[in-house]
């Protein structure tokens, strides 16, 4: 009953087979009934670190005027919480005014409609769609992969390998090549969100 959140419920379109764009589509729906003036897009494996949310609002409420967004940094953890794919994270814009962007392609990033886009330094993404057990992981890259792939093309493994490749994919359609992991992974000593603490703990151990 808190009034500040709502649901959106609506039908997802797994046969669309469009390189992903059902997740923009979904998304767009969301953003298109939100009533604030300004949006955050985090994805369900994504988590924003409460010892940043201050810089956040100074950012959005002392913005020119012809600013419509910012870049966060995507920080993508792999295997460990204490390591970083360094090729997998990146810099998207997902902090916007309402009206001022769309989601695009697979709804990783979004598409400026007005105005100008500037870097929030000191904002992050913590993004842990990697760290889970194994099998978990290779059942979220199957799932995903419904809106890229045939069924029939699709030959996963029994559990998620966690060698480094160009991206992930269980399809024969594209096969992507194997990265060395000492060119894609390095340390990473920061914290992570005490809203999640809890839950690397118990993977961990």
């Amino acid at each position: 009953n808190n009034p500040h959140i709502s649901f959106v419920e609506s039908k997802w379109l797994w046969t669309s087979k469009d390189q992903g764009q059902e997740l923009a589509r979904q998304t767009n729906l969301a953003i298109e009934r939100a009533t604030n003036p300004w949006i955050i897009s985090v994805q369900a494996d994504e988590v924003l670190h409460q010892d940043e949310h201050k810089r956040l609002l100074e950012y959005v409420n002392n913005v020119p005027a012809n600013i419509s967004g910012f870049r966060l940094t995507r920080l993508y953890f792999f295997g460990r919480s204490d390591i970083l794919r360094i090729d997998w994270t990146t810099n998207l814009c997902r902090v916007f005014r309402k009206d001022s962007h769309v989601i695009a392609g697979d709804a990783m990033n979004s598409r400026t409609l007005w105005g100008r886009v500037a870097d929030m330094h000191g904002v992050s993404l913590y993004h842990y769609s990697r760290i889970a057990p194994a099998k978990e992981i290779r059942d979220r890259i199957v799932s995903l992969s419904r809106l890229f792939h045939e069924d029939e093309t699709m030959h996963p493994p029994e559990e998620y390998d966690f060698v480094t490749k160009k991206y992930d994919s269980y399809s024969t359609d594209n096969p992507p090549d194997e990265l060395d992991p000492e060119d894609v992974l390095m340390p990473f000593s920061g914290t992570h969100p005490k809203y999640i603490k809890d839950w690397l703990a118990r993977l961990e151990n």
